[in-house]
């Protein structure tokens, strides 16, 4: 067989580009005569997803699984195909095994809080999302996600450190000091300690000095 780590690039980048139907081809020629290798499966599960063929999908995970119990991704992948059947309490459980896999998979953590989200529990998604940003720190969308819930439940402390290190990515979103002026706008009116927010807007200021900023300070310091 040609070079695996070529091949599975290759099968990778169809996937990303929503090539699915070729991929889907392409690895069952491969599994035709490799079908003790679970990364055929996992590529091509991830495919079968993208169709939204879910049940095939979690099967070829399933496979992979039963191949390499071992494979965070596997597991992690067969989690989300079960939470887009809507078996939320499935799902669950199979992101519980991947991160007892691999507690540096920050997917599976994303996964987790995905699911305990549809299941109504929001006080220990946004910790899972806490925890995804912390091994995954330069995704900007989980960090929005995970400053925003953190607001939403009164974590003043976590939330403001995790919209400071969402402005500090290179692709921060452009309103990025605005929503960081609202959080402190919106601290105010949760009632906390007036001294602790100018102190952290002074933090806020000398990390990131811009005229945007200082306007902003301006209005908080009034």
């Amino acid at each position: 067989m040609e070079n695996m780590e070529q091949i599975v690039d290759h099968l990778n980048n169809l996937n990303v580009s929503g090539q699915y139907a070729e991929v889907l081809n392409e690895t069952q020629n491969y599994l035709a005569t490799e079908k003790e290798e679970p990364v055929f499966w996992i590529l091509q599960g991830n495919a079968l997803y993208g169709l939204e063929r879910l049940e095939e999908a979690l099967s070829a995970f399933g496979e992979a699984i039963r191949l390499d119990p071992m494979n965070v991704e596997a597991r992690s992948n067969y989690g989300s195909t079960l939470f887009a059947l809507g078996r939320y309490v499935d799902a669950l459980n199979a992101c519980d095994a991947a991160i007892l896999t691999d507690r540096d998979f920050a997917p599976a953590y994303l996964n987790a809080a995905n699911c305990l989200m549809a299941l109504g529990h929001d006080d220990h998604a946004v910790y899972a999302l806490n925890h995804a940003f912390k091994l995954d720190p330069q995704n900007m969308e989980l960090g929005l996600k995970t400053a925003e819930m953190l607001t939403e439940i009164g974590e003043y402390e976590m939330a403001k450190e995790t919209f400071f290190a969402v402005a500090k990515l290179p692709d921060a979103p452009q309103d990025i000091q605005t929503r960081i002026f609202n959080f402190f706008q919106e601290a105010r009116e949760r009632n906390i300690d007036r001294k602790t927010i100018i102190e952290d807007a002074n933090k806020w200021k000398r990390l990131f000095p811009t005229q945007e900023v200082l306007a902003h300070y301006k209005d908080l310091a009034r």
